[in-house]
């Protein structure tokens, strides 16, 4: 009935032509002793699935002898290089406070942030969130959307009433249609997914910590920026490659040009269908690309659309063209390297 991945490697590792070939065993399950019982038979690593993009890299490097960190970041694009190296600059700079009720997840919270090398205190409720942010200055706050006495949304609130540039994130484990815009009209700045994890902290880490030089970001400034075109997010999403990500936004910015000179047609000939198809294209490119605010007005016309209320899809035109323009001009801007 075909061979499992054991048979296979013996198979290999009895063939004189591949007795330099480099093994690897990706596995679903991790039972004591299976380590051991694959390196016998000559795997050279073993690792369990699922497994995160950055530890395969990693082994793989750690398999074929590249011990140098410069070695093994050669792939890798240089701005994101640049970006790391600027995250290990700001170690043990800055405070950060959690505020989370549910004792496991506080303690794998504050595990990730210290191995991240930062320092980070805890509130267990919304309530002492915002009597720990009033007494001491913090740099950034990551808020667990449901909490006891005071939840995360009613604490941001209350928090943005006497401190408007800190950032917070919104920590939830059902990121549904809805909650993102629940998270922005309570003041906060962006969310993370439950069960966090190194790489989705790093990454909230970098894009919202205060510079080096020590001053703050401007919230508002950065929440417009990424909502118009979240470049990491894109470049993250497309592992580094800087040319195909060129590639790509040249496309989605013809293609979004044509759909919204399509969708003025079709308003004005009152076509439902086609004013919803087209906006439900406008959408699906808009999130591919990070263009979330772009994404959330011709989500809105779309909507409009299987409403058949042209009234409101009118409304939404004229914003959706402003958008476009204000993406332009950041893209006109952005380097590509």
């Amino acid at each position: 009935s075909g061979m499992d991945g054991l048979a296979v490697g013996k198979a290999i590792r009895n063939d004189d032509k591949f007795k330099n070939l480099k093994l690897v065993i990706l596995s679903s399950m991790n039972v004591r002793g299976d380590s051991e019982k694959f390196k016998k038979v000559g795997f050279n690593t073993f690792l369990t699935k699922p497994i995160r993009q950055s530890e395969l890299y990693k082994n793989i490097g750690k398999t074929m002898g590249i011990t140098s960190k410069d070695d093994i970041n050669k792939p890798v694009n240089k701005t994101i290089k640049k970006e790391k190296t600027t995250i290990t600059n700001k170690l043990h700079s800055s405070a950060i406070l959690i505020a989370e009720d549910n004792m496991t997840n506080r303690l794998v919270a504050k595990s990730i942030i210290k191995k991240l090398g930062y320092n980070s205190d805890i509130a267990i409720n919304g309530l002492e969130a915002v009597k720990t942010v009033k007494e001491k200055k913090y740099d950034l706050i990551f808020m667990d959307m449901q909490m006891p006495i005071m939840d995360g949304l009613d604490a941001s609130r209350e928090i943005r009433k006497f401190n408007k540039n800190i950032p917070i994130i919104a920590m939830t484990a059902n990121v549904m249609k809805g909650d993102k815009e629940k998270c922005f009209d309570a003041g906060m700045n962006d969310y993370i997914a439950k069960p966090i994890g190194p790489d989705s902290v790093k990454s909230k880490l970098e894009q919202w910590l205060p510079n080096e030089d020590g001053k703050e970001n401007n919230s508002t400034e950065r929440t417009s920026t990424d909502s118009i075109f979240n470049d990491k997010e894109l470049m993250e999403r497309l592992m580094g490659d800087a040319d195909l990500v060129k590639e790509i936004i040249i496309g989605y910015t013809e293609d979004t040009r044509n759909n919204i000179t399509e969708l003025k047609d079709f308003i004005e000939k009152i076509d439902f269908e086609n004013i919803t198809r087209t906006a439900h294209s406008i959408k699906g490119s808009s999130a591919n690309v990070g263009a979330h605010l772009l994404q959330e007005i011709s989500e809105k016309i779309e909507k409009a659309g299987k409403n058949e209320n042209i009234e409101a899809v009118k409304e939404y035109l004229p914003k959706l063209k402003e958008e476009f323009d204000k993406f332009k001009k950041v893209i006109d801007n952005f380097e590509f390297k």
